[in-house]
C-alpha cells in the first residue's frame, strides 16, 4: 500500500479524490500531521470558487487573500512532502482555469497563474518526481455536479499512478473543452449581431 497525502480534503472535490486514492490502494493521509515519514503522492487541492469582484474595487486583502487560499497552501505542502518522497513521487495540483484569464476576478487569474508556475518549475527542480496541474472550471457552476467531481477524482488517481510516469510540468484543462470556446470581447455583445455586421460589409462589397 502506496502512502499518499491529501492537502485540501476538506475543500469541495476533496472527499471524491480521497476515495478515489483509497480505492486505488494508497493509505490516504489528511493533514501533516497524519502523514507517513515516506510519501509517493501529494495532491493539494485548492479549487476555486467565483468571488466576482471587478478589478477597480480589489484592495491588497482581496489579493492577499486568493495567494493564501492558493499559492502559499501549495508551497507550504511542496515544503513539507518533498523531502519526503523519493525518485518516482508524484506531486498533482487541483487549481483551476483562472490562469487562463477571467473576468472580474483578476486576483484568482493571478494567484492561479503563480501556482501554475510553480508546478512547472518543480517538475524541473525535483529531480525523479512528477508534478502537474489539474485546471477545473470555477465550483459551484453549472459544471460541477455529481458525476464530474467522481471523472476528476479518478484524474487525480489516474495522474499519480504509474501509468502517467511519462506526464510532467504539465496543466491539464478539466472542462469538457469549455475553454475552446472564445468569449465574445465586448460584454452584451451578441454573435447574432457581429454576424449582422459582418453579412451587410460583404454584401456592399459584391
Amino acid at each position: 500500500m502506496t502512502a499518499a497525502l491529501v492537502i485540501g480534503a476538506d475543500r469541495a472535490f476533496g472527499g471524491e479524490i480521497v476515495e478515489a486514492l483509497e480505492r486505488d490502494g494508497h493509505a490516504v493521509a489528511r493533514s501533516f500531521d497524519e502523514a507517513a515519514d515516506v510519501l509517493e503522492l501529494l495532491v493539494v487541492n485548492t479549487p476555486v470558487a467565483p468571488r466576482r469582484i471587478r478589478f477597480r474595487d480589489m484592495t491588497d486583502a482581496d489579493f492577499t487573500s486568493a495567494l493564501e487560499d492558493q499559492l502559499y497552501v501549495l508551497t507550504e505542502a511542496v515544503r513539507f512532502a518533498a523531502p519526503r518522497m523519493a525518485a518516482g513521487g508524484a506531486i498533482v495540483h487541483v487549481g483551476s482555469k483562472a490562469h487562463l484569464g477571467t473576468w472580474d476576478g483578476v486576483e484568482l487569474a493571478a494567484a492561479g497563474a503563480a501556482c501554475v508556475a510553480l508546478v512547472r518549475s518543480l517538475a524541473l527542480e525535483l529531480r525523479g518526481i512528477r508534478a502537474n496541474t489539474l485546471a477545473t472550471d470555477f465550483v459551484g457552476e453549472r459544471w460541477d455536479s455529481e458525476a464530474s467531481r467522481i471523472d476528476l477524482a479518478a484524474t487525480v488517481a489516474w495522474l499519480g499512478s504509474a501509468s502517467a510516469r511519462l506526464i510532467s510540468g504539465e496543466t491539464i484543462l478539466l472542462d469538457s473543452g469549455r475553454s475552446l470556446r472564445m468569449p465574445l470581447a465586448v460584454s452584451g455583445q451578441s454573435a447574432g449581431a457581429g454576424s449582422g455586421a459582418g453579412a451587410s460589409s460583404n454584401t456592399k462589397s459584391a
